[in-house]
């Protein structure tokens, strides 16, 4: 892992919040559809957005049903600041992007909060945001912990209320009542979370490397890349016959091979921690939100289900 200068809150640089909003407040085009032969209203609404390569025009990215709740990513990112204005900690945005592929939102704000390390290193709470006009839920909030010294995001569903997805039945609700009150709670109990990772650096990973690696949720990909990175560092020995030299061995690992018991040996002293922040490092810079969040999930359900550490 690449150490990062960005060791403390206070060194993490800040977005602009009126910059970044004006960025992602693009018009959006939402269309009643008719029936093909046009003698009743369709149930789905057409969402069009700028077509890009041709100004003044639109181009559909997709249908919705017409009770999918609208939340246009400007409004929906000044609604989600005052939620968080109202839990009373300093908090900044890490990072913005909009997915130009499929037009979704996707943003990371940290808090101000200590989350007591299992290593001595920084990290604080971290909510990752999703909202999509055609994809899934409209909007979803994920909350997880920002480690600094390799800026390692990871979502973690230890605690209370870790997860907010809007949906047709409770936004109504969200809009009279907002979720601040919930994620103060949520964030008054990171304690769950300093447990949690603290069983992760007790546990070594000769323990668990069996849980981890064989076939499962975390895309195998992942799995191939962190077991190389730890062959490379002379932690663990690939057990696979082929003419690739120590260290070189997990190139030709399959999928299949991770069903073996005896493909790992851990030759070194490793923490499932150790572990744990190698996958999170991996998934939380790949190249798409949609991307991160399917890995930052994936890791959690495997890592909060280890019999070891549960």
């Amino acid at each position: 892992m690449s150490v990062s200068q960005a060791l403390t809150y206070a060194s993490v640089p800040a977005l602009d919040l009126a910059v970044e909003r004006q960025k992602i407040a693009f018009p959006v085009h939402r269309e009643t559809q008719l029936s093909e032969t046009h003698q009743f209203v369709s149930s789905f609404n057409r969402i069009s957005v700028p077509d890009p390569n041709s100004p003044g025009r639109t181009m559909p990215i997709g249908e919705v049903p017409v009770t999918r709740p609208y939340l246009p990513y400007g409004e929906t990112m000044d609604w989600i600041v005052k939620e968080f204005e109202e839990i009373g900690i300093p908090f900044k945005l890490r990072r913005s992007a909009i997915d130009r592929k499929n037009f979704s939102l996707y943003q990371e704000y940290l808090f101000d909060q200590d989350i007591a390390p299992p290593d001595g290193e920084g990290i604080s709470p971290m909510v990752l945001v999703h909202s999509s006009y055609t994809k899934g839920s409209p909007l979803n909030l994920y909350l997880g912990t920002y480690r600094f010294i390799c800026d390692n995001g990871a979502i973690v569903s230890t605690g209370k209320n870790t997860h907010l997805s809007v949906n047709s039945r409770n936004w109504g609700g969200l809009q009279d009542n907002g979720f601040h009150a919930d994620f103060r709670s949520a964030l008054d109990h990171y304690s769950d979370v300093s447990a949690f990772y603290a069983k992760l650096n007790s546990v070594s990973l000769s323990e668990t490397a069996e849980g981890i690696f064989k076939p499962k949720m975390i895309p195998f990909c992942m799995r191939k890349k962190v077991i190389g990175w730890l062959e490379e560092d002379g932690v663990i020995a690939v057990n696979i016959t082929t003419d690739r030299q120590a260290g070189e061995k997990y190139k030709a690992i399959k999928e299949e091979d991770l069903s073996s018991p005896d493909l790992i040996t851990v030759t070194g002293n490793v923490s499932t921690w150790d572990v744990y922040n190698r996958f999170t490092h991996i998934g939380s810079h790949l190249s798409s939100a949609s991307r991160i969040l399917i890995a930052s999930k994936s890791i959690d359900r495997v890592f909060r289900k280890l019999e070891q550490v549960a």
